[in-house]
Parts: structure tokens; C-alpha cells; sequence
């Protein structure tokens, strides 16, 4: 699959049988339908009701719209009321997956499970494997 940023070809990362589509070039993550609830156990954390009402919305962009790597249309820019500070770029298919630009995952996943066990066990993981994306940073 090809990096809907930078086009480079990605890799894939199992966790928890869940494939995680990442770019080691721009470090991009892309999570198909119903993958981040496999990632982050909402219910276990105590607030999936606030999750389900707090669903991704529709935004202005301020960046160029980018193409979904499963169907080549280009992807609504979305926000989550939970963590506005993070735009995403979701496929407008119904069911499509969602884009995380660089770092984008992480701090969604520190900011909703950084404070439990399990979370920061998942952080972790996911820091570990993408360590060589991070790296790059200036």
C-alpha cells in the first residue's frame, strides 16, 4: 500500500491482530474500519460513551486534502472533539480508514490511555515500533 503523504510504499505492523499500516519515510500511520477500537479498549478505560459521543466531525482544512490509499478518492479532513488539536484524514466511504500523520497516533493513544497500565503498555509498543520515525524529527 502506497503512503497517501509522501506515496513511498509502507510497511505493515501486527499488534494485536490488528494490521497497523505505517510509512517509515514521513511516519504516517494508516488503521482501516474499526482498528483504533481494536488499538485503544475504550470500555476497559471507562469512557466508550464518551467516545460514541464524541464522534470524528467535518472540518475546514487548512491543509490539502490527501488520497485514500484503499480507494485513491481524496479523504475528508476530520476532528475529534475529544482531541481537537489533532486533524485526521478520514476515507468518505462508508467504513473507510483513517489517516494519522506523524506522531498524530501516539498522541491520541497517550492522551487517552497514558494514565492506565495497559495503556502504557500499548504506548510503548507503539513508540518502540515506530522509534526509527520519531528519530527523524528535528
Amino acid at each position: 500500500m502506497r503512503c497517501p503523504s509522501c506515496k513511498n510504499e509502507m510497511v505493515i505492523y501486527e499488534y494485536s491482530d490488528v494490521e497497523v499500516d505505517h510509512c517509515p519515510d514521513c511516519g504516517g500511520v494508516w488503521l482501516d474500519a474499526g482498528e483504533l477500537e481494536q488499538i485503544i479498549p475504550w470500555e476497559r478505560l471507562g469512557f466508550l460513551q464518551i467516545v460514541d459521543r464524541a464522534r470524528l466531525r467535518a472540518i475546514t482544512p487548512r491543509e490539502p486534502k490527501v488520497k485514500c490509499p484503499t480507494c485513491a478518492k481524496k479523504m475528508d479532513k476530520v476532528c475529534w472533539s475529544l482531541f481537537p488539536e489533532i486533524t485526521l484524514d478520514r476515507c468518505h466511504k462508508p467504513g473507510g480508514g483513517i489517516w494519522f500523520d506523524r506522531d498524530e497516533l501516539y498522541t491520541l493513544l497517550h492522551g487517552s490511555m497514558g494514565a492506565c497500565a495497559s495503556g502504557k503498555e500499548v504506548i510503548a509498543i507503539f513508540k518502540e515500533v515506530f522509534k526509527e520515525t520519531t528519530a527523524k524529527q528535528p
